[in-house]
Order: structure tokens, then sequence, then C-alpha cells
């Protein structure tokens, strides 16, 4: 199953669309791929999409990032409140194929030091 959502964060005009699909990865896992800007109108639904499939997952999740654009504070607390939940059910949230300039961000912050980066 490969669902679809779009937001258009505050309305303001198409460079805040986000868009999330959802669906199988290769190995079994499922994969949440996110596309456009992570900011404070739309990380409301990246964060509605990972607690719902926290309640469904069986083995890992997948967040590929490979087609962000931007990810704003917001998108970066998303991450990570997400991972924590994550932990504590004992299933494994993995963020893939992130940009370079994303990368830079989480080694600033140390956040790849708490995130599972592949």
């Amino acid at each position: 199953m490969v669902r679809e959502d779009s937001v258009s964060g505050c309305g303001c005009d198409d460079d805040s669309l986000l868009s999330v699909r959802v669906g199988p990865g290769r190995s079994g896992e499922t994969v949440v791929r996110l596309a456009g800007e992570l900011d404070l109108y739309t990380a409301g639904r990246v964060a509605a999409a990972l607690a719902e499939l926290l309640g469904s997952a069986h083995g890992s999740v997948v967040v590929d990032l490979a087609d962000l654009d931007f990810v704003g504070a917001r998108g970066l607390d998303v991450f990570v409140q997400s991972h924590t939940r994550y932990a504590q059910a004992g299933v494994r949230l993995v963020f893939r194929a992130v940009p370079a300039g994303l990368m830079r961000i989480l080694a600033v912050t140390s956040l790849d030091q708490v995130l599972t980066v592949e």
C-alpha cells in the first residue's frame, strides 16, 4: 500500500509544499518518503504519519530524506521526538539519504549521534 498526502503549510504559496509518501521498502521495512519543505507549517503532517506508523510498525521504519529541500527547527524536533517514541517502543527509526546540508546541521547539533542515520 502506498499512501500520499500533500500539505500546503500556510497556504501562502507552493514553496511550503510537503509531500509524505508511505509504502513498503525493499527489505520489508516501511518507508516514509518526504519531499519539499519540513517547517513549522508542515511538521505536524510528518509527526502524525510517524505516530500512526508506530502503532502498526513491524521491524524498521525508514524515513527517506533524499527529496527534502529544507528542514527547520520544528522539523528537527519532530525527528528527535519520533526517534524517542520509537526507541521506547522498541522499533527502529532510520533516517536515510540525508542531504549534505542537513547532514551538516545534524553534525553541528550532535543529532547525528542521537538519530540513526544511514
